[in-house]
C-alpha cells in the first residue's frame, strides 16, 4: 500500500489527480475523427482497467507501511468482489449507450 507521508506529497498527488480529471475529454479530442465513439469508449475503459491493475501490483505493494495489495484483496469476501464485478457488467453497456454523442 502506498501511504502519503507528508503534506507536500499529498498536495502533489492532488494536483496530479486534478490534471487527470479531463483525461477522458482530452483523449477523445485527440483521437482520430474516423474512430467510432463506442470503440473509443471500450478501448479507453480497457486501458484504464489494465493501468489500474499494473499500478495495484506495483505501487500497491510499495513500502513497509500498510498491507500489500494482494493481502487487501484476500481480506475481501469473494461474494463482495463478485457483486462488484457483476454490477460493472450491468452498468457499463447502459453508460456507453447514453453517453453516445448525437449526430
Amino acid at each position: 500500500m502506498f501511504i502519503v507521508s507528508s503534506y507536500a506529497q499529498a498536495i502533489f498527488f492532488c494536483i496530479i489527480t486534478m490534471l487527470c480529471w479531463g483525461s477522458w475529454a482530452n483523449t477523445q479530442k485527440l483521437a482520430n475523427k474516423n474512430w467510432r465513439y463506442e470503440l473509443f469508449y471500450w478501448d479507453y475503459i480497457l486501458g484504464i482497467f489494465l493501468l489500474s491493475l499494473i499500478f495495484a501490483f506495483t505501487l500497491g505493494s510499495h513500502g513497509e507501511l500498510g498491507r500489500p495489495f494482494v493481502a487487501d484483496l484476500k481480506q475481501a469476501e469473494s461474494q463482495h468482489i463478485f457483486n462488484a464485478l457483476l454490477g460493472e457488467l450491468f452498468l457499463m453497456p447502459p453508460i456507453s449507450f447514453f453517453l453516445r454523442p448525437s449526430r
